[in-house]
């Protein structure tokens, strides 16, 4: 598994009962083709607890979980299908991922993991991104043959606090 070191880390205990996307604190067995994500939120490079994770699919609100533990958090997400994961935290710039599970056509019956650690920052930080950009845009990456942070991306949406100056876009 690759490790994202952007600035967020994710922590869990939930589960969620009626829909395709699986959230769990525990490494679960998944069944079908599916991109597991793995990680946890930090702040101050110190895993916490007490927040919330929103995931949408396909541009359509799919599920919500509360993470009451410094626990690393599992998330399964379905191939092929588009998923905009949001990490929100009182007191906190929320914090979004974007994952583009396509793959293609030879790789369809695979399963995939992915781990991230992302940081919070206080609302009243300067942003090390775009305040309104995801932080990550996940996708299938051909030259490695699997799931990974887009780095072009990245390096774009990223600001020099020490410059206080953007990337170009």
């Amino acid at each position: 598994m690759k490790t994202l070191a952007l600035t967020l880390v994710l922590l869990c205990t939930a589960a969620s009962s009626k829909s395709n996307t699986v959230f769990s604190d525990k490494a679960p067995e998944f069944s079908g083709s599916i991109l597991e994500l793995s990680g946890n939120m930090s702040v101050n490079d110190k895993m916490v607890a007490d927040y919330w994770i929103y995931v949408f699919e396909n541009g359509s609100p799919k599920d919500t979980f509360f993470v009451d533990s410094k626990k690393e958090v599992f998330i399964a997400l379905q191939l092929n299908n588009n998923y905009a994961v949001k990490f929100v935290k009182e007191g906190f710039k929320d914090r979004i991922i974007l994952v583009d599970t396509h793959l293609p056509e030879s790789r369809a019956n695979h399963n995939y993991s992915f781990a991230y650690l992302i940081e919070f920052l206080p609302k009243d930080a300067i942003s090390n991104t775009f305040d309104d950009f995801p932080v990550a845009y996940i996708t299938f990456q051909k030259a490695v043959n699997d799931f990974d942070y887009d780095r072009m991306y990245h390096h774009n949406v990223r600001i020099n606090p020490s410059a206080q100056e953007t990337a170009d876009l």
